[in-house]
Parts: structure tokens; C-alpha cells; sequence
């Protein structure tokens, strides 16, 4: 008697792209964008918005793969395994962006950091026209070039916003100082409607501009503002009335019993 048979059906395999390895680099990121959860209608969007052909389109949104390849047919034996080594670590990736082009990444690169996930911060360079080469570096995973260390590199960068914009960024400033994660309070400025530029200086923990100094004062560091016993302090316009010609204004201690008589 025969033994019944019972057919296993074969797991349907992905279907290999067909695209050249100049379309793959440009398929490759969309493809990326689906993996990470991204909608196809976003992708799509996103594709038809910078101009991608539309083969390149079909192919990324067919779901094909370019690394499925068939395996070749082969009656031979298979080769013996060979040894694996040990892994090794992997320097990321140098930034080749600019100086200014850095600026614009190092916020986004901050909201992966803080665990966004990839395809809401893509969404979020798109919405805020960040050029394309920058987007590419903050998902790739860049990091910046390293700067030669300068002796004011380590000094605390000050912000360039108005004293009206300073008032709306401090409230947001003292929530980071008391510990506020930096992206609730990154969410809280985008639902109060705050402009980008100050969430930028609130992000990168700029400090206040301090005040000018008047004319004719010097600014100089606490420890060092000491006025001497016997001597007041007071502005160099006054100090030039009050001192007659032909005379200079010295401690009370050092004219002792030179003062001739009549004079005080």
C-alpha cells in the first residue's frame, strides 16, 4: 500500500530587483524608509516629492530585494564551513558635511540619540526643507568630523536671539536646567507654536547674551573687582570732576603726616 504523500507548500521567495547598482543606491534609502515601519503612501510621497523615476519606484514598492539572489543550482557537495573571525568593532561613519551644514544635522542627530525613531525625524527634515546630503548623513548614522581643540572651543556659547525671544526661551531653558528630558521639552515648545530658531538656541543649551558694558567700565572677572580699603568706587566721568588739576587721588593711609597744613 502505498504511503500518502503530504505536500508542504514552499515558502514564497522574495522577488530579486532588477534595477542597475546606480538605481539601487537611489532605491536603497526607500527601502530603508519601509523596513523602519514608514507607510507606503509616506514612501511613495516622499519619492514622487524628490523625483525619483518611476521604475525605481515600482521596485521599492514591490517589495524586491537587491541582496536576493538565486542560489546557483549545484550537484556537488557543499564546502566545508569555514571559520568565522571574531567580530571586530566598526568606527561610524565621518560626516563630510560643512560647518553649517553640521548646525542643521546636530538637532536631528540629537532627536535619534534621544530614541525618535528614524522615519519620524525624516519626516521632520522634510517638512523643514533640510537639504538632501544632510538628511543622508543623519540616517546613515554620521557622525561629525572632529575639531582641532581651541582654547575658546570649551567656552559657553551664547545666544543670538532678541530680549523678546530670550523671554519666550527661558521658561524652556529652566526646564532643562531642572531636568526635563530634552525631547519633552522639545515637544512642549512645538505645542506652544515656538519658532524654530528658539527652539535651536534652547536645544544646543545656549546661554543669555550678558549685558554690554557701559563706557569707561571694564569687565573683569568676580574675584578680581576688589576696590582697597579707603577707596570707593565710582565712574571715571566723576573721578575727573572731583580731582583737581595738578592732583591725584591717593589712599588716606599713604598721605599720613605729609598733608601740609591748610590742605586736607
Amino acid at each position: 500500500e502505498a504511503a500518502a504523500q503530504i505536500a508542504t507548500p514552499a515558502s514564497p521567495a522574495t522577488k530579486s530587483s532588477s534595477l542597475s547598482e546606480e538605481d539601487e543606491t537611489v532605491a536603497g534609502r526607500y527601502r530603508k524608509m519601509l523596513k523602519m515601519g514608514m507607510p507606503e503612501g509616506a514612501v511613495m510621497q516622499k519619492m514622487t516629492a524628490d523625483g525619483v523615476a518611476q521604475h525605481i519606484q515600482n521596485s521599492v514598492l514591490s517589495g524586491e530585494d537587491a541582496s536576493s539572489q538565486a542560489p546557483p543550482a549545484s550537484s556537488q557537495a557543499p564546502p566545508a564551513p569555514v571559520p568565522t573571525p571574531p567580530p571586530t568593532s566598526v568606527s561610524p561613519k565621518v560626516s563630510s558635511l560643512s560647518a553649517e551644514e553640521e548646525e542643521t544635522a546636530m538637532q536631528y542627530r540629537k532627536m535619534l540619540k534621544m530614541g525618535m525613531p528614524d522615519g519620524a525625524v525624516i519626516q521632520k527634515m522634510t517638512i523643514a526643507g533640510v537639504a538632501q546630503n544632510i538628511q543622508d548623513s543623519v540616517i546613515a548614522g554620521e557622525v561629525s568630523a572632529p575639531k582641532a581643540s581651541t582654547s575658546t572651543e570649551s567656552a559657553q556659547k551664547f545666544s543670538s536671539l532678541s530680549p523678546e525671544e530670550e523671554k519666550v526661551a527661558s521658561q524652556y531653558r529652566k526646564m532643562l536646567k531642572m531636568g526635563m528630558p530634552d525631547g519633552a521639552v522639545m515637544q512642549k515648545m512645538s505645542v506652544d507654536g515656538v519658532s524654530q530658531n528658539i527652539q535651536d538656541s534652547v536645544i544646543a543649551r545656549e546661554t543669555p547674551a550678558p549685558a554690554p558694558v557701559p563706557e569707561g567700565m571694564a569687565l573683569v572677572q568676580k574675584d578680581a573687582a576688589t576696590v582697597p580699603d579707603g577707596m570707593v568706587l565710582v565712574p571715571k566721568e566723576q573721578a575727573e570732576r572731583t580731582i583737581p588739576d595738578g592732583m591725584v587721588a591717593i589712599p588716606k593711609e599713604k598721605a599720613g603726616e605729609g598733608v601740609p597744613e591748610g590742605y586736607v
